[in-house]
């Protein structure tokens, strides 16, 4: 048995199968996104702020398609892992910033030296720190990496489930949930799946 958790469109033309081309057509109809990610890091000391001293508290938070915005989203790294995270020093503020996507390819066009002067405008803008110019910055172009389930997913996936053979079982992103909680659920799922084919007790595994 196997487990595929490649993107849907990735696995499409390695299929070999009995009615490959319905299954390929399934597996190519799923929408999928680009964006780009920057990540900002900067000594806490060199932060500045308009109105507040005050550290940020949470996780982040997204942008509304209707603000217009290249900004998907900021991740408060600092703010999540207080501590040492990924060896870095735990006085060092940490933002990701998520741009691009469906709604603004064009940012997936720009320049890495326009990327990070969107990034620390786009921080600025929404939570009034001004990241310094030395500050360390990385950029990194995501292609097709973010699935976009359309009106009738489920029963796509339904679909597919019914054509392709119980010995190939599908899981990840692309078909069950994009979430980091929901693809640990669907491997977890195709695990048991095999193992019930294999006359074993899931629960035991």
């Amino acid at each position: 048995s196997v487990v595929c958790a490649i993107p849907a469109r990735n696995l499409a033309p390695t299929l070999t199968v009995s009615g490959e081309e319905t299954i390929q057509n399934l597996l190519g109809s799923m929408a999928c996104g680009s964006c780009v990610i920057v990540s900002v890091g900067f000594k806490s000391k060199s932060m500045k702020r308009k109105e507040t001293k005050s550290r940020l508290k949470g996780f982040g938070h997204l942008v509304p398609g209707k603000e217009g915005d290249a900004a998907l989203g900021i991740i408060w790294h600092s703010s999540v892992f207080r501590e040492r995270y990924g060896g870095s020093d735990p006085e060092q503020e940490r933002f990701t910033v998520m741009m691009g996507g469906s709604r603004l390819n064009e940012v997936l066009m720009m320049s890495e030296e326009k990327l990070r002067l969107l990034a620390r405008e786009t921080i600025y803008k929404h939570l009034d720190i001004l990241a310094p110019y030395d500050a360390e910055i990385n950029v990194s172009k995501t292609i097709d990496s973010i699935a976009h389930y359309r009106i009738g997913h489920a029963q796509t996936i339904l679909e597919l489930r019914e054509r392709i053979p119980e010995c190939v079982q599908l899981a990840g992103a692309s078909y069950d949930g994009v979430s980091v909680h929901d693809c640990v659920t669907s491997g977890k799922l195709a695990a048991d799946r095999i193992a019930t084919l294999f006359d074993c007790n899931p629960s035991n595994q």
